[in-house]
């Protein structure tokens, strides 16, 4: 908002599921968000319905006119401010001098793509990587996820049990560093949910209790939504829950039918990035338009190279803080994302390498039943779970086969 209109209640809002419409009528969803201006008098509550003309320019040469599908309530208006220095938060401050570090040692692509990877911040993100791993079906590696939070907690354990610490005082220096983490990141729902389940596992364990990872899942969430309901509408939390809750119901299945154990770890890794592709499937497609066929290989491959360079990035830039001459051991996890990034460009250069689709709900519906009935947590025979997950499955591929060729 302007500085001479801030008594106005007009705001700048963004649109996310926008379709463009050309003359003749085809239709197009947009996969970047878009910016839009409104300068009518809104109230928290309101209902809303947006669209404006949209200017042709390159890339889009032939759509001559932009709307959004979705209307509803207004959930929040706000206003944009810019502070000075001195008015930062203790969390900025942090991230700025992290950034600095990384910024003077390594390649900006690079350091906005591990500045990502540490804090969740996407702003230091350049626009053609960030559409390059999502286009690859890999743009999760760009957020603070489970496997960040658990090397957090990995981290702190091992100092803890090489001097033999007690239990409890352990459980309550990881839970407040979780915390301190999640509040460097924003709270945002992907860090809040893994920080909690790791609590409840830590918690678990000090009580002697069996950890449940699909209770613990529900409990976070459930925790989450009652401080934040609107999380349930946003992309973000869809992905991070489902894809949670695929890899619980569906990793043991997967890894059954590879014959993972101890002694073969790739088949693991394989089972859980095929349930983890099968829960954010739906989602991608409904949300963005498309899906990314190679995405299960490249989630196998490049997930454990990317927590590598997750590691050595957040100890280096720890140790770089205070050390300055130490900042040029950052070179090591600035080669291994420049190894990432050429092979997302090279996946994304592939045959097929992005498929039009646009999920309709009721598919995403007959999609999660049929990995509810598929998993352990069904408790049907086995003859009849057999049939009810081929079944449901069946159903669940050819509505998506459908949807692909725009019949249903």
């Amino acid at each position: 908002v302007e500085e001479n209109k801030l008594d106005q209640t007009s705001f700048e809002t963004t649109l996310d599921n926008v379709v463009l419409k050309s003359e003749n009528g085809k239709t197009e969803k947009l996969m970047n968000s878009v910016v839009f201006l409104c300068d009518q008098k809104l109230e928290v509550g309101d209902k809303i319905s947006l669209s404006a003309k949209f200017v042709a320019q390159e890339h889009f040469p032939d759509w001559t006119y932009i709307s959004s599908k979705n209307c509803g309530k207004l959930a929040f208006a706000s206003k944009l401010q810019v502070l000075d220095g001195k008015k930062l938060y203790v969390s900025d401050r942090v991230k700025i001098a992290a950034w600095n570090v990384l910024d003077k040692n390594m390649d900006r692509d690079e350091a906005g793509i591990l500045f990502s990877m540490v804090f969740g911040d996407k702003s230091k993100l350049l626009d053609d990587t960030r559409g390059e791993f999502m286009a690859s079906g890999i743009g999760h590696i760009l957020a603070v996820s489970g496997l960040h939070v658990g090397f957090f907690v990995f981290l702190i354990s091992l100092l803890f049990n090489a001097f033999k610490i007690n239990k409890k005082v352990k459980f309550a220096v990881v839970s407040l560093g979780l915390l301190l983490y999640c509040w460097l990141c924003g709270f945002s729902y992907s860090v809040l949910r893994a920080s909690i389940m790791c609590i409840v596992c830590l918690y678990a364990g000090i009580r002697g209790r069996q950890y449940d990872g699909l209770s613990s899942l529900c409990f976070s969430s459930l925790l989450v939504l009652t401080f934040d309901p609107f999380q349930l509408f946003s992309v973000g939390f869809l992905l991070s829950f489902f894809s949670v809750l695929a890899m619980f119901c569906l990793s043991k299945v997967f890894g059954d039918l590879f014959g993972a154990g101890r002694s073969n770890k790739i088949a693991g890794s394989l089972a859980v990035g095929i349930s983890t592709s099968i829960g954010i499937f739906p989602w991608i497609a409904h949300f963005f338009g498309y899906f990314a066929p190679y995405s299960i290989v490249l989630n196998v491959v490049l997930i454990p190279v990317a927590s590598l360079a997750y590691m050595l990035c957040f100890v280096l830039t720890i140790l770089a803080l205070p050390v300055k001459p130490l900042g040029v051991l950052l070179h090591a996890p600035e080669y291994i994302v420049k190894g990432i990034n050429w092979v997302c460009k090279f996946a994304n250069e592939l045959p097929l390498a992005s498929i039009e689709a646009n999920i309709h709900p009721a598919t995403i519906v007959v999609w999660f039943v049929a990995v509810g009935v598929s998993c352990d947590y069904c408790l049907a025979k086995r003859k009849h779970k057999l049939l009810l997950s081929v079944g449901c499955w069946g159903v669940a591929v050819l509505l998506a086969v459908l949807n692909m060729c725009k019949v249903f």
